[in-house]
């Protein structure tokens, strides 16, 4: 099923959702499809996820929380956003480490440092996770749905490539017990995710200044309830 887009100029088409920039149209209200039981119908679910991607350092994490706060900005009533927000530790403009954010609480704790020699557990060429983090993150995301807005970033190589990591994140956005989705995905892996949810739209970035344009653009579409 394609995505109905309307352009800047007021122009209205289908368009291919692997394609979609924010730059070319902005999707329209997000179908307001969310209805408790009704939740699970396939014909909605994929048309609601935002796979975020890009480089590392494109912006993924600050779409996210551009995206939210300008839905939160709009909100009168409280706005249930759940799942995780991963943003970096930085020192002396290098990133030394990573923190997740449980993003219904605030409550957040540190995920993941440097790489420094051997290490034994969750990790990757350059991070290593802390277990017990990872551990109580995917509870977050196990009881992040149903929610309006649901957030999981990120699924890299340990998630795709080794089934480990924030396995329960995939699941929250397979569940379509939401509004919208976004599900942050570096470019690298990013087939990985377009066949697990082959009509999901694609954002593309590229830095942060357009990140958070485009963060700011996505918002304003949404007409949530």
């Amino acid at each position: 099923m394609g995505i109905l887009w309307c352009c800047p100029e007021g122009a209205r088409g289908m368009a291919d959702p692997r394609q979609a920039s924010w730059k070319e149209g902005f999707v329209l209200p997000a179908l307001r499809a969310y209805a408790g039981g009704n939740a699970e119908r396939s014909e909605w679910r994929s048309e609601r996820l935002l796979l975020v991607t890009g480089a590392i350092g494109a912006g993924k994490t600050t779409f996210c929380k551009t995206f939210i706060d300008s839905l939160r900005d709009r909100s009168a009533a409280t706005l249930d956003v759940a799942g995780i927000l991963t943003p970096g530790l930085w020192q002396a403009g290098r990133k030394v480490g990573i923190e997740a954010m449980d993003l219904r609480t605030g409550e957040t704790r540190h995920l993941a440092c440097l790489r420094n020699g051997a290490f034994e557990g969750q990790g990757t060429a350059k991070w290593a996770f802390h277990p017990g983090t990872v551990e109580w993150a995917n509870h977050v995301l196990a009881k992040a749905v149903p929610c309006k807005v649901l957030v999981v970033d990120e699924l890299g190589p340990l998630e795709w490539l080794r089934g480990e990591g924030f396995m329960a994140g995939m699941e929250a956005a397979d569940s379509g017990r939401y509004q919208c989705a976004l599900v942050v995905v570096r470019d690298a892996l990013l087939e990985h995710a377009i066949h697990r949810w082959p009509q999901a739209v694609e954002v593309r970035l590229e830095s942060i200044t357009q990140a958070r344009e485009a963060a700011s653009h996505w918002a304003q579409t949404l007409e949530l309830r």
